[in-house]
């Protein structure tokens, strides 16, 4: 079972890298597979994922902005293709000395047939997920509004907005304080607009989260 869905990734993954031609997204070359296996070839990129790019310093502002609008863009360009990521975090933005992006991992990717369409099923990365998934309700392109606000967040502050601060951070104790807890923005450094900013993305209600 869990082979069947890796090869229906995998497939669905090479269908949308073909859909998607943008300089900010991960290029596929070419694919082949055997009786065990799909290979996709990609393009060799050079540069970190932002975890590993930023561990030991977080990025300056105008680092931040840069990246951000990069992501924003590409972001904008797969929703208009009818392709949501659901697996947006600092692992799947590649970034270069130059501080260009490559989204990547397509992989839980889902394509949508119209701009109706609302999709089901809990993916992507626990500190990520947006509220209306965890509640198992229909959700729409808007979750990955949720993970630019959380990625904003971490390249900002160097922590996440929902863990604890008690090392409780279990999958059931974040999931809870996704869904309930409100974030308080004054305990980080923080400007004005960065505030103003990541509260619009960061936005429970999906209908009022603005892209």
């Amino acid at each position: 079972l869990e082979f069947r869905r890796v090869l229906v990734r995998s497939r669905t993954e090479i269908k949308i890298l073909k859909k998607l031609k943008h300089q900010n997204i991960i290029r596929l070359k070419g694919w082949f597979e055997d009786d065990d296996n799909i290979y996709l070839v990609l393009e060799y990129i050079r540069g970190k994922d932002c975890s590993k790019f930023f561990r030991h310093n977080l990025p300056t502002k105008s680092q931040v902005r840069s990246i951000i609008k990069q992501l924003v863009e590409t972001i904008i360009f797969c929703h208009s293709k009818g392709i949501v990521h659901r697996d947006l975090k600092l692992e799947n933005v590649l970034v270069d000395e130059n501080y260009n992006i490559k989204l990547i991992d397509f992989g839980l990717a889902a394509i949508k047939t119209n701009q109706f369409d609302m999709l089901s099923g809990t993916m992507g990365t626990v500190r990520y997920t947006s509220p209306e998934m965890i509640e198992g309700k229909g959700y729409n392109d808007s979750i990955d509004v949720w993970g630019i606000g959380v990625i904003l967040f971490a390249l900002l502050t160097g922590s996440y907005p929902f863990d604890t601060s008690n090392k409780e951070n279990t999958k059931q104790v974040i999931f809870q304080r996704i869904c309930e807890r409100k974030i308080h923005y004054s305990k980080y450094n923080l400007e004005k607009n960065e505030v103003k900013l990541l509260k619009m993305l960061l936005e429970k209600n999906p209908e009022e989260r603005s892209e």
